[in-house]
């Protein structure tokens, strides 16, 4: 019940996340549900000298704040990097996952 009540405040469900980020499926992006209701995120096709190298992180709901968390960023990423790009999210609906994705694809490239 509290999923469908925070689902309802944020005007998405996780059957519009689903639609959304299949069209992210040609840039090697993949998505399962991860534990504790986590979404995760993987990227492949990032490095054009290995293909298969996945980045990968994981975003969770927070029950007791309301607000988006992101984990589990592999390889590791400036933390300063992910709090700006999660307190984005979580503050501009408009930014929505479209812009998290985008966001954290750009971060993971500047690894390379």
């Amino acid at each position: 019940a509290k999923k469908i009540e925070i689902e309802a405040q944020r005007g998405m469900t996780m059957e519009d996340l689903t639609k959304g980020l299949l069209n992210y499926k040609y840039t090697g992006l993949t998505f399962q549900k991860g534990h504790n209701g986590a979404l995760d995120f993987k990227f492949t096709k990032l490095d054009h000298n290995h293909p298969d190298k996945p980045f990968t992180f994981a975003l969770l709901l927070n029950p007791d704040t309301d607000l988006y968390e992101l984990s589990n960023c592999n390889p590791s990423l400036n933390q300063k990097d992910i709090d700006e790009v999660i307190n984005v999210m979580n503050a501009d609906k408009n930014y929505g996952f479209n812009g998290l994705v985008v966001s954290m694809r750009k971060l993971f490239k500047e690894t390379l």
